[in-house]
């Protein structure tokens, strides 16, 4: 975990010493995740346990680059992660999704929040402060947060040299709006190619199959993406691995559990073949029991 992560829960024992975990209670968010190992709820663990943890705090939206750390304790799912685009690397921003009932097509997105923790919350404050439930409770717990990063040398700002040397990396948008990063030689073209169908095409797809009133007009949108997916297959065989990737996210982020079996196929390959073995794991688990709703807890 990176610098942030463990000088943030210093912090939080010292708002609240007894449980440090819902030291954000005041703005109704907790600790979760990774926060309950420092916490020592996380105990007793056996090897047959593992992959129940992989599914500790995982939301139905969050691909396996997605680890979530804070959650709030309302109905909106509403959630904060770290971002990272190899199992083996730090993460690269904070980000956070939440439930849209006005727009479900945008349940699936995650807005990037800042390039740490600090940074994250310091922007969830400006945005509660807009809200005259919350906005009371905000000057004070907002100072606390803001004097400890800068004491602790952790920057307030959205954006970091990092972030902006990723942003340049992304050959992908995806449905989730966070991109895929991706090894590309340019020189030999090879790592990714664009999908055989635009986003807008897609969309339309999985719309129409979604919605089918019966098995027969279904049938006709499988035929429709399923060149799509022969296309991401064959460009794995030819080495552009990124092309899976992003269709296989995208699927995900659809959220149909009629495409779970293809977003499976396409995930678990295309990190297998990216050396990503971990997020192989977890979207492989992830799958098989992919769970609405806030109560995400394993423990």
């Amino acid at each position: 975990m990176p610098p942030d992560f463990f000088s943030f829960w210093e912090m939080c024992e010292t708002m609240n010493k007894n449980d440090p975990t819902n030291a954000l209670k005041a703005i109704k968010l907790k600790l979760v995740g990774p926060f309950d190992v420092l916490a020592g709820k996380v105990t007793d663990v056996y090897e047959e346990d593992l992959p129940d943890f992989l599914k500790h705090w995982r939301y139905y939206y969050d691909p396996p680059e997605f680890q979530t750390v804070i959650c709030s304790e309302n109905s909106s799912c509403y959630h904060m992660g770290y971002f990272r685009d190899d199992p083996k690397e730090m993460p690269v921003f904070v980000a956070s999704n939440v439930l849209n009932p006005k727009d479900p097509d945008k349940n699936g997105e995650l807005k990037i929040r800042g390039q740490n923790l600090f940074a994250a919350l310091n922007s969830y404050f400006e945005e509660l402060k807009t809200d005259p439930f919350s906005r009371m409770k905000i000057p004070q717990l907002q100072k606390t947060v803001t004097s400890w990063a800068k004491e602790k040398g952790f920057s307030l700002e959205k954006t970091s040299r990092a972030m902006e040397a990723r942003s340049k990396k992304v050959v992908a948008s995806t449905f989730h709006k966070a991109g895929i990063v991706v090894p590309v030689d340019k020189k030999n073209d090879v790592g990714y190619r664009e999908l055989a169908a635009s986003n807008s095409m897609i969309k339309k797809m999985l719309k129409g199959l979604v919605d089918s009133k019966n098995e027969e007009e279904r049938a006709k949108y499988w035929e429709q993406l399923q060149p799509v997916i022969t296309f991401a297959n064959i460009a794995n065989d030819e080495c552009d691995f990124g092309t899976s990737l992003e269709l296989g996210q995208d699927l995900f982020t659809y959220g149909s559990p009629l495409l779970h079996r293809s977003a499976k196929q396409l995930l678990t390959t295309a990190y297998t073949l990216l050396g990503r073995n971990e997020f192989a794991k977890i979207i492989e688990v992830h799958l098989d029991d992919r769970r609405k709703g806030g109560n995400l807890s394993v423990l």
